[in-house]
């Protein structure tokens, strides 16, 4: 065989090639290309409207320090319009909550807590949202929903928080038995070296309810103090 036919053949199988799927392949390099720019001007985007989200809750942080809620809330109303579903966003209705409710305006809290519940970008930002958000619910007299929400699972490092609280809830309607066990279970989370421990001890130490173990029967609250304490403890000093 010729090899110059050879080669003549190899190439005008080449510009078939070519001619048939050339225009494709040109398209899928410029898609390809399009596509890397296209990814590196959403980061670019991203990175932009992160940090005007950041300097917006700096501005919010300044006016919460100064104690101005009502800048604070446009600040609030700012970040959710230019900026919503983000962190920043639920952070701002958060912080904008706890300074309501330090003014006593439980009305206002309550509504940017359930804004702030129903935007959270993660499971840790609903966390905080809806333990704040029982703990104020509770502070209203609305305790049936505070303990619904109290009972929803939390990430681990919101467990010993959530605990706490369902130590207060059953503290608040005098079931001091399950209150202690609550706080014993935050407790048993937080750690020996955690300052919210100390805390949660008083809370514990304060119902007057020793603690249960497996082989005693269980001890009603007041019923180790006072005149009944005392015969115990006599009787207890009067065995051999």
């Amino acid at each position: 065989m010729d090899p110059y036919e050879s080669e003549k053949e190899q190439l005008e199988t080449l510009r078939r090639w070519w001619r048939e799927n050339g225009k494709a392949l040109v398209a899928g390099v410029v898609l390809g290309l399009g596509a890397l720019f296209g990814w590196r001007a959403w980061q670019d985007w991203k990175l932009e409207r992160a940090a005007a989200a950041s300097g917006l809750y700096e501005q919010l942080l300044e006016r919460h320090g100064a104690g101005d809620a009502d800048a604070v809330a446009v600040l609030v109303e700012r970040l959710a319009r230019e900026h919503g579903g983000s962190a920043y966003a639920v952070m701002g209705r958060l912080t904008l909550a706890a300074l309501l409710a330090a003014e006593g305006r439980l009305d206002d809290a309550e509504g940017h807590l359930r804004q702030a519940l129903a935007g959270a970008p993660d499971e840790a930002f609903a966390a905080t949202a809806r333990l704040q958000l029982a703990r104020l619910l509770a502070a209203r007299g609305k305790r049936e929903e505070a303990e619904r929400l109290a009972g929803e699972p939390v990430p681990d490092a919101f467990e010993p928080l959530r605990a706490e609280l369902r130590g207060d809830l059953a503290a608040a309607r005098g079931d001091a038995e399950e209150a202690r066990a609550a706080y014993e279970a935050a407790l048993r989370a937080l750690g020996p070296a955690s300052p919210l421990g100390r805390l949660v001890e008083l809370k514990r130490d304060d119902l007057g309810v020793p603690p249960q173990h497996a082989d005693s029967p269980p001890v009603k609250a007041g019923a180790a103090s006072g005149e009944g304490a005392e015969k115990a403890r006599q009787g207890g000093e009067a065995q051999p």
